[in-house]
């Protein structure tokens, strides 16, 4: 994670393999059926105060199983799975 003046910037990576993917095999370390994750996350800060500050970052995700039928239930369940936003706001408390 690298933060800047106000900005955040975060690329998730796991495991890496030739491709570029994160990759789950589902316990039997057979590529047939392993999973593959992508994401990226972006973002950025507000400060309102010196203790007050609003973060926000959205997460774009891409999962697969490449080698299985695209009407598996395994990609049935993966199609679902949705980018994310997340907001927080800090506030410190100064003692």
């Amino acid at each position: 994670m690298a933060w800047g003046p106000g900005t955040l910037f975060q690329e998730r990576e796991k495991s890496i393999t030739s491709e570029g993917d994160d990759v789950l095999n589902r316990g039997t370390d057979d590529r047939d059926t392993e999973i593959r994750f992508q994401g990226l996350t972006i973002g950025g800060s507000y400060q309102f105060t010196p203790s007050a500050q609003l973060l926000f970052d959205y997460q774009f995700r891409r999962y697969d199983a490449p080698r299985l039928d695209s009407n598996s239930t395994t990609n049935s369940l993966l199609d679902g799975v949705d980018n994310r936003f997340g907001v927080r706001f800090i506030y410190q408390l100064g003692f």
